[in-house]
């Protein structure tokens, strides 16, 4: 049976590393093509997963295009954006379903609004436990 988020890069002798991006309807066009864009050489050179979680009807097809043009898989969220703690929470189940399918070693970063959601801190956890590395990054960080 296959694991779940089971890469498609094949067998590697390098740990998996992904990327989790933490889309908000607050996200703009101009400044998360930025962050895609920093993030595009470690994506063509395999180097890692990229998962964007959404609640794509709020946050709308033309945001959705983009991140599905640079390689992210696009995965349904919290379908209400005025739901936050939801919304943290179903990134957390994802990126725990991702992390039951890595071995020790892995590295997991999740590019969130800034917003201090202590869900990340499980996931942290969860991480630390599975042997990974756990990063939680702000968007305003990674844009500049």
């Amino acid at each position: 049976m296959a694991k779940p988020f089971e890469s498609d890069r094949g067998t590697s002798s390098r740990p998996r590393s992904a990327v989790f991006l933490d889309v908000r309807t607050s996200w703009r066009l101009d400044g998360s093509a930025r962050v895609l864009e920093q993030l595009a050489p470690r994506v063509v050179r395999g180097d890692i997963e990229l998962l964007a979680v959404a609640d794509w009807v709020a946050v709308g097809p033309e945001m959705a295009r983009l991140f599905a043009s640079h390689g992210a898989r696009l995965i349904a969220g919290a379908p209400d954006p005025s739901s936050g703690s939801r919304r943290g929470v179903s990134l957390a189940v994802i990126a725990g379903l991702w992390l039951a399918s890595c071995d020790a070693g892995a590295v997991l970063e999740i590019i969130t609004d800034g917003a201090d959601d202590h869900t990340f801190d499980a996931v942290g956890y969860a991480a630390a436990r599975r042997g990974a590395v756990f990063r939680r990054l702000s968007l305003r960080e990674i844009r500049g």
